[in-house]
């Protein structure tokens, strides 16, 4: 979802995301109470890839980004959090063994998260995870003998499952699978924008957190 190039802004990827990152988590009774905060960072690493169509065509996408996140439990079903980051990305698209189209972009990530959480039993939760994210980035697009940069935003809304596992009331390690989001990006270099959806039906993610009470 992040640092995409306007060109991938409508295509739905089966994607595969390998994710290590911290992120908000809830439990109740002798886990996770009232007023215990979180701190955590993570890396994201995705990879997507168009597979080659009758006339030769493909097209490979990749990115790594940093996610240190900080937060707060409000109740026994509601935890908030914010998120800053940067992040990388590189993209090639090819005829057979000619290359079409290359770009590089890289940025930064601000994000409010929230999340619902429905217990299945007193170690293992089931979460809603909604992010309101700001991206704003800068890619350069090369073509042949030409290269071009520009200069990008992005606002989107992010909903995904996650489920969680609770050794302890220190420790939560977590699982995500697919992701829905929906957002607006807009080329300042430009003046272009468009209006995208998505469904990342093939995301997968693993994080961990730390929580603990001052």
């Amino acid at each position: 979802m992040i640092f995409t190039n306007l060109i991938f802004k409508t295509m739905i990827h089966k994607s595969l995301f390998i994710v290590l990152f911290c992120a908000c988590a809830l439990v109740t009774g002798a886990q996770i109470q009232t007023g215990t905060q979180f701190v955590g960072g993570g890396i994201l690493v995705s990879a997507q890839k168009t597979p080659e169509n009758g006339n030769g065509f493909q097209s490979n996408y990749s990115a790594v980004n940093i996610l240190p996140v900080i937060g707060f439990i409000l109740n026994e079903r509601w935890a908030i959090g914010s998120q800053i980051g940067v992040g990388f990305s590189n993209q090639e698209s090819r005829n057979g063994t000619q290359t079409l189209f290359k770009s590089n972009s890289k940025g930064i990530t601000m994000a409010a998260v929230a999340r619902r959480y429905f217990p299945l039993t007193e170690k293992f939760y089931l979460a809603l995870d909604g992010r309101l994210q700001f991206d704003r980035g800068s890619e350069m697009y090369s073509s042949g003998t030409s290269e071009t940069t520009s200069q990008s935003y992005e606002i989107s809304s992010i909903i995904s499952p996650v489920f969680i596992f609770f050794p302890n009331n220190r420790w939560g390690f977590e699982a995500s699978i697919g992701s829905i989001s929906y957002g607006y990006y807009r080329s300042l270099s430009t003046d272009s924008s468009s209006n995208n959806f998505g469904l990342n039906y093939g995301s997968v993610s693993l994080g961990i957190a730390y929580y603990f009470q001052t």
